[in-house]
């Protein structure tokens, strides 16, 4: 539901999903407690930072096609979308959103989202060496979020 409510574009929606999953946690963990608990619980960050490094490897097993480049042009845009969208493009504008999420603490613009997206998700137009370097990039910042915590094996 979380990436369902990313790849539709509501922010909203998404922070209000990510709530409701750590109150759920909470209220589990109240029902059912362990006594050899090992795992911590991961704070909001640490759960949107996983999403964030979910939709990263998907991205970083993915290339852009020329329905990502069209994607970005207005009019050919539209076509795209009205065919269900490019796949590739999607994907890289939920990973710019969550990891704009991730470092403003809140809702963000579309604007600030393709701004944060230059700088760590690739695009159609960047070379396999840029490519790379921002999906590294992107990578250091999700890890970054998630240091923190025993909970999550890598």
């Amino acid at each position: 539901a979380m990436e369902m409510a990313l790849n539709a574009g509501d922010i909203t929606a998404y922070g209000q999903l990510a709530d409701l999953y750590t109150q759920a946690a909470k209220i589990e963990e109240l029902r059912n407690p362990t006594s050899n608990k090992t795992e911590k619980a991961l704070s909001a960050n640490q759960a949107k930072a996983l999403t964030a490094q979910q939709q990263l490897e998907a991205l970083a097993q993915m290339s852009p096609d020329a329905g990502t480049v069209a994607s970005g042009i207005p009019l050919l845009g539209n076509i795209v979308n009205l065919t269900g969208g490019n796949e590739y493009a999607n994907q890289a504008s939920s990973l710019a959103t969550t990891l704009g999420y991730l470092l403003s603490g809140a809702n963000i613009k579309e604007s600030e989202a393709q701004r944060i997206g230059q700088a760590y998700v690739p695009t159609a137009f960047d070379s396999e060496a840029v490519r790379q370097q921002k999906l590294e990039r992107a990578r250091q910042l999700i890890q970054s979020y998630m240091s923190d915590t025993g909970a999550i094996e890598q």
